[in-house]
């Protein structure tokens, strides 16, 4: 027996406490905090857990207008969370900031005799959303923070070329990218300084 839900809940809980047990259906919404480290950069992540059911939804549209990056997690083992896509896809494109980063996640990799959406099924998918895709085990924990690394790594690289704008819901996330680029700055000027005769 395995969790009812697409596991969102206990990806983000194998991320940020390593560890995995079943929850509950999210109610309306939760976040955590989440120190990040990519290439040598540190970010500060905060992840929200949004709720599936319908009767939240409205509740989700007025968070989707403050986010960088979403995660849209499936699970394998069930073909009417993957049917879902579409609309979460419409919501997000609806109501978050345009040019939002997107990343497919088929969740529950850990089930394989359970699969009822192949890797094939994702993939085509995602190609035709023009999404990257990572599938991944909450249980086991395999791929999990590769998901998240995917989905920043899209985030800042949209941001440095400024193919996505920064407004004040994400001035967290603003002020470390442009402490990065400053530090990056000071680093190139002492390399300089270095190599002067």
């Amino acid at each position: 027996m395995h969790v009812k839900g697409t596991g969102k809940s206990s990806i983000l809980i194998q991320l940020v406490e390593n560890e995995f047990y079943e929850t509950e259906p999210t109610i309306g919404m939760s976040y955590k905090n989440c120190p990040f480290e990519i290439e040598g950069k540190k970010i500060d992540l905060r992840i929200w857990d949004t709720a599936g059911q319908e009767r939240y939804r409205s509740i989700n549209r007025s968070y989707f207008q403050g986010t960088c990056g979403a995660l849209l997690v499936y699970d394998i083992t069930s073909i009417h969370s993957f049917e879902t896509l579409p609309y979460w896809i419409k919501e997000i494109q609806e109501y978050a900031p345009e040019n939002v980063q997107m990343v497919l996640v088929g969740n529950k990799i850990d089930l394989v005799d359970d699969r009822k959406v192949s890797t094939e099924m994702g993939e085509k998918f995602a190609n035709d959303n023009q999404l990257d895709i990572c599938e991944t085990s909450a249980k086991t924990a395999e791929n999990v923070r590769d998901a998240f690394e995917l989905c920043i790594k899209k985030v800042l690289d949209s941001v440095e070329r400024g193919v996505f704008k920064l407004n004040e819901d994400q001035i967290g996330l603003r002020q470390r990218v442009e402490l990065l680029k400053h530090e990056e700055n000071e680093t190139g000027k002492k390399k300089k300084k270095e190599g002067c005769c």
